[in-house]
């Protein structure tokens, strides 16, 4: 996500490289965001990051690593009360 439809593409992310790629030019208003990161090392590490747009719920946790080039993600679409009903690992 912080390089784009490519950088996703490359990262193994293919589904929702498509998504954005698929959807090129729509645009989804973010109504709220709430995002809690912690940097150690190098290593960027997501505590909690959630943000909801007009028709959904995300939620995301993981780490990005750019001294290896690596990442470990997972987002999820949560319903009403905050529960996942689809999550996605990006590795």
């Amino acid at each position: 996500m912080l390089a784009g439809p490519v950088g996703i593409a490359i990262a193994k992310g293919t589904v929702f490289a498509s998504i954005i790629i698929m959807s090129y030019g729509e645009k989804t208003h973010i109504r709220k965001l709430s995002s809690d990161w912690e940097i150690v090392n190098v290593n960027f590490e997501i505590k909690d990051v959630a943000f909801s747009t007009n028709g959904n719920r995300i939620a995301a946790k993981g780490w990005l690593d750019f001294s290896s080039d690596s990442l470990n993600l997972t987002f999820a679409l949560l319903n009403k009360n905050g529960c996942s009903i689809f999550s996605q690992d990006l590795f």
